[in-house]
């Protein structure tokens, strides 16, 4: 570096550098006169330092004064600004184009959403003109069954239900059907095989419908049984059984074919309308039954060509006490003492349940199949438990009562079973006691009333003394409106009602006020029905929550196979609580009403919510004393 300064002459730099413009020859500022001087030791300098900045002949740094705190800050203030703003500028410039990409990513999801929507309209009109075509063929081909049906509904109203000479019309389950074979049975007659084929047999009349195949037997009443011979006094009972067959179908005849579980059954059940299994005669349990079925239930045909059998169309399975109660004494050791017996018994037992509800018919001439599953005490003579604390006859839902049956009460619980009672169709009841005198057919019919729901709690005698009938009706106008007052309070939610499920109210609708009892002389009811909760099956996992959510904004194509049936439920019953008031004429023929609680809105796949369904028997329960109060009871 060059520590002599800069050489300029002030007067001509004054002159010359004051003028606004250059002429072509004074545009440079500097001269070479100005470095005249110092050529040469220019030259040795830069001799003397190879490798070193060159020397521009101005000492720059001599002529700075040194920066300040203040203005070195002050710089390095700027400085920091300047980059911060250029990298804020890039910064802004990059969320700029993350947005865009963003804004034609959705344009494109939209284009794919919308072309997944009309494809998936396409899919639905081909499928539901499917589905239309496919209803017309069947209407079409069943419009003589159907015509046969509204004909017989006719012939019901038109008779009074007083009988026709084809046979006797009655109706069960709300539907019009033919109870009895030609020849009929009059109005007390009982009912064969399921609702189904009994159904069928109603529309089908050989003046209606004609078939190019015979039926074996068709006019002949036929039950089968399958048992062992080891329990003499089941025996009995089937003796006695066969008695009262005699005198109920007295008119048609009921042939009783036993078979031994390990004789050669016939195929299809020999045309038998009923199948009764000894659940206890079976040792394999399920494997067992699931052979009797699959042999009993087969449509075959029967020697001597063109005729078809009917297989049972009514399974009937009769087992000890506790097959439900296994683990609870002392039925406990009766299974451990016995083998496995009483959880062999409920393996038959669960084979024909399951048989029955998932049974599949796509032929609309096949009948749906009904199961009836009762459980004995112990079966002893009616003279020995008669008249003793535990002889008395009852008849529940379910596996639930305890003690001794006797041989005469459980040979006419069987035919109420079989032959009277609708109730019993589909379900699972319990007999116990004994028969001292003769029952009068509202009695059974209130025992099997039971069954229907289950019937859960019922108060009775809520007239008092009265004993006029216009007074009464007034009573009962008075108790169903109360009722229905009290049912209001469960509207708002379940706050305040000590419910863990919130309820919906509404008024029961009686369709089949032909299918009640003949003691019930008018009824009135309400219905809780337990909402849907996201508890239990309906419970959903974030992710099903959200796929659910896409598939509602119609923003997800439909879930994959692997999937689908995660989000492809179907909105189930969740239960719920019937209270009816009824006005009923008692076995003293006095007028009285009564009150009855029982399940309602089930299917098989409902959860049973007790402590709802406890809370709302207790509220119920207290409601009535309030009632009783108020009549002075």
């Amino acid at each position: 570096m060059l520590s002599s300064s800069l050489k300029i002459n002030r007067n001509d730099a004054t002159s010359e550098r004051s003028m606004p413009f250059f002429s072509s020859k004074k545009e440079q500022w500097d001269f070479d006169e100005d470095y005249s001087d110092d050529d040469d030791a220019d030259k040795k300098d830069s001799n003397e330092s190879f490798g070193s900045a060159p020397n521009l002949g101005i000492n720059i740094g001599a002529q700075l004064e040194p920066l300040t705190p203040e203005q070195a800050a002050e710089l390095i203030d700027e400085a920091t600004e300047s980059i911060n703003t250029a990298f804020d500028e890039r910064i802004g410039e990059i969320a700029d184009l993350k947005s865009q990409v963003a804004k034609d990513f959705e344009k494109s999801k939209d284009a794919m959403r919308v072309a997944s929507e009309l494809r998936a309209a396409e899919q639905t009109d081909k499928l539901m003109s499917k589905i239309d075509r496919i209803s017309n063929d069947f209407l079409d081909k069943n419009e003589e069954l159907r015509m046969g049906t509204k004909m017989a509904a006719k012939a019901d109203r038109a008779m009074s239900g007083s009988g026709l000479e084809i046979g006797s019309w009655g109706k069960l389950g709300g539907m019009n059907v033919l109870t009895a074979a030609a020849g009929g049975m009059g109005v007390s007659g009982g009912l064969l095989g399921s609702v189904g084929a009994a159904n069928i047999a109603a529309a089908t009349t050989e003046s209606s419908i004609e078939v190019d195949t015979q039926v074996v037997g068709e006019d002949e009443n036929r039950i089968m049984i399958i048992c062992d011979d080891k329990d003499k006094n089941l025996q009995k009972v089937f003796t006695q059984f066969e008695n009262l067959l005699e005198e109920k179908f007295a008119s048609s005849p009921v042939c009783i074919d036993k078979y031994s579980p390990s004789a050669s059954i016939p195929m299809g059940g020999n045309n038998a309308k009923c199948c009764i299994v000894v659940s206890s005669s079976l040792s394999n349990g399920q494997s067992s039954m699931e052979k009797l079925l699959g042999r009993t239930l087969k449509r075959t045909l029967a020697p001597g060509g063109g005729k078809v059998s009917k297989p049972p169309s009514h399974i009937v399975v009769i087992s000890p006490l506790g097959t439900e109660r296994i683990e609870a004494f002392p039925y406990s050791m009766q299974n451990m003492m016995g083998g496995n017996k009483l959880k062999k018994a409920r393996e038959v037992e669960e084979v024909a349940i399951s048989t029955v509800k998932g049974r599949f018919i796509a032929d609309a001439s096949i009948p749906s199949l009904d199961y009836s599953i009762i459980h004995f005490g112990e079966i002893v003579e009616d003279e020995k438990i008669v008249n003793k604390k535990d002889g008395v006859l009852d008849i529940c839902e379910g596996d639930s009562l305890d003690g001794k049956v006797g041989i005469d009460a459980a040979a006419n619980a069987l035919l109420q079973t079989i032959a009277l009672q609708p109730t019993a169709r589909n379900s699972t009841l319990s007999v116990v006691g004994a028969i001292g005198s003769d029952i009068v057919e509202e009695q059974w019919e209130d025992w099997f009333l039971r069954l229907d729901g289950p019937e859960l709690w019922r108060s009775e005698h809520l007239t008092g003394d009265i004993v006029d009938g216009t007074v009464v009706d007034r009573k009962f106008e008075e108790l169903a409106s109360y009722i229905n007052q009290w049912s209001d309070r469960f509207n708002n939610g379940a706050k305040g009602t000590g419910l863990t499920t919130p309820v919906t109210v509404s008024e029961s609708r009686f369709l089949n006020d032909s299918d009640s009892p003949s003691n019930i002389r008018q009824k009135y009811g309400v219905r809780l029905e337990f909402k849907s909760t996201n508890t239990g099956a309906a419970y959903k996992s974030k992710s099903e929550e959200k796929q659910l959510e896409r598939q509602r904004s119609g923003g997800a194509p439909p879930p994959s196979s692997s999937s689908s049936s995660a989000f492809s439920r179907v909105q189930k019953k969740e239960g719920g609580i019937e209270i009816i008031c009824e006005e009923i004429v008692s076995k003293e023929g006095k007028v009285e009403l009564r009150l009855r609680a029982r399940r309602c809105n089930m299917d098989d796949a409902t959860v049973i919510k007790e402590m709802s369904e406890q809370t709302i028997l207790k509220r119920l329960d207290e409601a009535v004393e309030v009632w009783k109060k108020g009549q002075g009871q």
